[in-house]
Formats: structure tokens, sequence, C-alpha cells
């Protein structure tokens, strides 16, 4: 197997987890709508269950679920996705396979999905997180009209531990949205393939754009 299919390999392991959140909700949502076989299947394992929730205390929470999830999912998307976009300057040609062409070939594929699952699972939704608590962001959702109920309460799972906990009182849910970014920064700088002049120019960059966003970031909830 070349580096490029080993590297992109890991994406299954990445979006296994995910899948598997996919069929269990596909089997929610069937069994919830009566189809017979799925409810003669799944009912002993319901009542098994609803027992063993009601003795240990346990609420089960599909949302809790997806957030976990993601967050399992988010280290090794990123770090996949990085190791696919890296590239080294003197040839270009991709970082671990010298006799590959940078976007040429199989490269040009695989880096396509590296953009989209970056763009969309990883940058999207850390950015999602870390506006959530102000209420312009709120307001943009609205007028987006993606204010659904399902991503209300998966936004307030992903930022709850970071709340005060009080009413009416400054909360840090936007650190999560914070550490999300920090780690993508992080594995930007040391998974990548790039020179190290040029990793060192970018380590300082990325780490005072950090650096400011947390100070516009808590300077602005200050003023709510």
């Amino acid at each position: 197997m070349s580096p490029l299919g080993a590297i992109s390999f890991w994406y299954v392991i990445g979006f296994y987890p995910l899948l598997l959140l996919l069929l269990l909700y596909a089997w929610i949502t069937l069994y919830d709508k009566g189809f017979k076989c799925v409810v003669l299947v799944t009912r002993p394992f319901h009542r098994c269950l609803a027992r063993f929730w009601s003795m240990t205390g346990i609420e089960p929470s599909f949302t809790h679920s997806i957030a976990s999830i993601y967050i399992l999912c988010f280290t090794q998307l990123t770090a996949t996705s990085f190791k696919t976009l890296s590239f080294d300057l003197m040839p270009f040609k991709f970082a671990y396979d010298g006799n590959q062409g940078y976007f040429q070939e199989w490269h040009g594929f695989a880096g396509f999905i590296a953009i989209i699952v970056l763009l969309f699972l990883i940058i999207l939704p850390t950015l999602c997180i870390l506006f959530y608590p102000f209420k312009w962001f709120q307001k943009l959702l609205g007028c987006l009209h993606l204010r659904k109920p399902l991503l209300i309460t998966l936004a307030d799972v992903l930022t709850g531990p970071y709340k005060n906990g009080t009413e009416n009182t400054y909360d840090y849910r936007f650190m999560a949205g914070l550490y999300l970014l920090a780690r993508i920064i992080i594995f930007f700088q040391f998974i990548s393939g790039y020179q190290q002049c040029y990793k060192a120019a970018l380590l300082m960059a990325s780490f005072s754009c950090f650096a400011f966003l947390l100070v516009v970031t808590i300077t602005k909830r200050e003023s709510l």
C-alpha cells in the first residue's frame, strides 16, 4: 500500500463511529415508526435496557452521544486531513511520498476529500461552537432558519461544561470553541509537512491570531 493509501485509510477509523451513530439513528427512526421486524428484534433489548437505566439512574440521550462521538472523531479526522494536504516545497510533492505529485492523480481526489472534511466537519462546527454564546450569532442562525431544536440542544451539550451554572452571570461557554480551535492550530503546525523555517513563521502567526481572538472574544463576551 502506498503512503497516500495508508494515510487515507485512517479516514475509515475516523468515520466508523459516525457511521455506527447514523445506523443507530436509522434503527431508532424505524422503531418509532413501528416497522414490525425492527420492533420484534428491538423490543427484548429495549426492556432490558430500560430496566438497566432505571436501576442505575442513567438517562439515555442521543444528543449526548452525538457530541461525545464527534469529539472522539475530531482528532483523527483533523490529523488525517492535515497529513493528506501536507507537502514539500522543493520539490513540490506530497510530503509523505516523494514520487507522488501534489494534487495529481489519486492525491487530487484524496486532497479534495480532506478539504471537504476540514471545512464542513472541523472548521465550520468549531466556529459555530465558538460563536454560539453570542446573541448576534443566534440572530444570524434565526435569519438562516437554522435554529433547529437538535442543533440548539447539541450546542448546549458541547458548551455546557464551561457554563458558570447560575443565571445572569458571566460564563465561559466560548472556551469550548477556543479549545477545538487550539487543537486545529496545533495539528496544523506539527503534522503538516512544511519545512522548518516556514513552520516557525506559521506557528508564530497562528498563535498570535489565536491570542487576538481570545482577547476579542472575552472582551465582547463581557460587554454582553
